[in-house]
């Protein structure tokens, strides 16, 4: 059997780009299509999430990280003005980029693989045709719970809004970079304009060229407070949801997702910044009560 992916052109609008239409397909004969023809929409919804997901890993990695590691070299120069921003700027990429790959991995993973790990062995003592297909179901649902629909759909629903705000993030970079590299440019024709005037005898600028480079500045340096202030709404959006995010997890009955709350915040920094997050049960308490509970039988026995 193989797969196939196709445009998905039933649910296309016209707002929606490359990423959105997409879809996953599996084009099966024979017996195997006993087993997947009636889950293909669960695999579909599947495809959905990883995909997305990969759309946000790829514009975080592949675009916003490697277009500020090369306009850093571009902009050394100008380093001094916009310092203020390129350094949150870096922090809150590289935030971003552990909360999405560690989504990632827990669903691929500890979800997926494993549960697939699972329905391979549950095949090989299979006996009959509907071993192979109760495993093959239950493959799906644990791959579904685990990947946040169901009853955990809510905490997916959340993550999508953080999601939201990483590509806010790319297209406030695009127009950082580009004032940039605009008033960087300005500055290099400037430099040349002198030079050419020094050979001729002309040392410096006209008034009038002086006056509308000045004015020029002053606008670029009005617009980087501006832009700052629009980062900080994009962090602070992305941030909110994460810690609505973690606080679900700590909250979770499942203690999977209580460990993988905590591995999430490994360094406590959303934890330090919302008290809410030490409210709830975490792995880290249920472990100590649950260590406390086995020292209190241990006594008990050694007393009886």
């Amino acid at each position: 059997w193989w797969w196939l992916v196709w445009w998905d052109t039933t649910s296309f609008f016209l707002a929606d780009r490359g990423w959105d239409v997409f879809t996953l397909h599996y084009t099966v004969r024979g017996p195997l299509s006993t087993m997947l023809e009636p889950s293909m929409i669960k695999y579909h919804m599947l495809f959905k999430r990883l995909w997305a997901l990969k759309h946000v890993e790829y514009v975080v990695c592949s675009k916003i990280w490697k277009d500020m590691i090369c306009h850093a070299k571009l902009l050394r120069s100008m380093k001094k003005d916009l310092t203020a921003i390129t350094i949150p700027l870096q922090f809150y990429t590289s935030t971003m980029i552990h909360f999405i790959q560690q989504i990632q991995y827990y669903i691929l993973f500890e979800v997926i693989e494993c549960s697939w790990m699972n329905m391979l062995e549950r095949i090989e003592k299979a006996r009959a045709l509907d071993d192979i297909l109760e495993a093959h179901q239950e493959f799906l649902k644990d791959a579904h719970d685990g990947a946040f629909f169901n009853l955990n759909a809510n905490i997916f629903s959340t993550m999508d809004s953080a999601f939201s705000a990483c590509l806010k993030l790319e297209k406030w970079q695009q127009n950082f970079y580009d004032l940039c590299m605009k008033e960087l440019s300005a500055r290099k024709a400037e430099e040349e304009m002198i030079k050419i005037s020094g050979v001729k005898g002309k040392y410096g600028l006209t008034a009038d060229k002086r006056l509308e480079r000045d004015q020029e500045r002053k606008l670029f340096e009005e617009c980087l407070p501006k832009l700052n202030c629009e980062l900080k709404v994009i962090v602070k959006d992305f941030e909110t949801h994460a810690r609505t995010v973690l606080l679900a997890l700590a909250s979770s009955n499942d203690h999977n997702l209580q460990l993988f709350g905590t591995r999430l915040d490994f360094n406590e920094y959303y934890k330090k910044r919302d008290q809410n997050l030490d409210a709830p049960l975490t792995f880290a308490k249920l472990r100590v009560s649950s260590m406390m509970v086995r020292q209190r039988n241990s006594n008990n026995r050694y007393n009886n």
